[in-house]
């Protein structure tokens, strides 16, 4: 009957499993491989899925019968043998595993009638389990950690097209404001080399005339100063002037009663003096 069941389970899930194996057989590990490394991010991972699934006493009875196969492989041990039964294959067990009743009763009468405690009474348990974790958990978590790295691949992409976009965005305002600065540029060459294009020209043809025109740049120059200084001097003298001028038409400020009576008598014969 157990044999059956098996043969059962692989019948139901054998398109899943080809499928998903065929798909994946490059990249996804396989069951008994991540099962065997209990060291690896995978086993860890596939842990913490079971039990988010609340499947963990699949795993669980997987790991106690491995490890009471190789402490006790030739005859088993009764304590941990009873250990084993009590905690995952009797009914209503604090893990109870999901086997069929016939294989149930068939460990149990082994090991309370028989006395039997070899650990191959649990070989068919064990490979129950092994497909029930493959069919109902194991598939299930590399589907997911598929979709994750796809996610994770159009992430990255879409953070790739958005780099792309803001550098072209820059470079575009970088161009932009370079030829805005070079236009702006020209324009004010154009302006200063309109403002005097006989100097210029005349200066790249003869080069007699650029020279002389240096020199009357630099006479230029020294005039302009030159008149600039006689211009404050001029103005100075021209101020010093006007101020004498003003100082000479500005009535004297003579008292309004006399000192004297001298002074008295010529103030007042002093128009008939003038007109005599």
């Amino acid at each position: 009957m157990a044999d059956i069941f098996i043969l059962k389970i692989h019948v139901s899930m054998i398109a899943t499993v080809s499928s998903t194996t065929t798909m994946n057989n490059n990249t996804a590990p396989t069951l008994e491989s991540v099962l065997d490394n209990q060291t690896t991010d995978y086993f860890r991972e596939f842990e913490a899925f079971l039990h988010q699934t609340f499947c963990n006493e699949n795993l669980a009875f997987w790991i106690a019968v491995q490890q009471y196969q190789r402490e006790y492989p030739d005859h088993g041990d009764e304590k941990q043998c009873h250990l084993i039964v009590h905690t995952h294959i009797r009914s209503n067990a604090i893990q109870e595993i999901n086997i069929p009743c016939d294989m149930r009763q068939e460990i149990l009468h082994q090991v309370y009638q028989d006395h039997y405690y070899h650990p191959h009474i649990f070989d068919h348990a064990v490979d129950s389990i092994l497909e029930l974790m493959r069919a109902n958990s194991f598939i299930p978590f590399l589907q997911q950690k598929q979709q994750e790295q796809r996610n994770l691949e159009m992430d990255k992409a879409q953070q790739q097209q958005h780099n792309k976009e803001n550098i072209k965005q820059r470079r575009s305002i970088g161009l932009f404001a370079t030829s805005s600065s070079s236009t702006t540029t020209n324009n004010k060459m154009t302006m200063n080399n309109s403002s005097q294009p006989n100097v210029l020209t005349s200066s790249i043809s003869c080069p007699s005339i650029a020279s002389h025109h240096s020199s009357s740049a630099s006479y230029t120059s020294s005039s302009v100063l030159h008149r600039i200084k006689r211009t404050f001097l001029l103005g100075n003298v021209a101020v010093a002037a006007a101020a004498a001028a003003a100082a000479k038409r500005r009535p004297s400020s003579m008292p309004t009663t006399p000192r004297t009576s001298g002074e008295s008598n010529r103030r007042s014969w002093s128009p008939w003096r003038k007109r005599i």
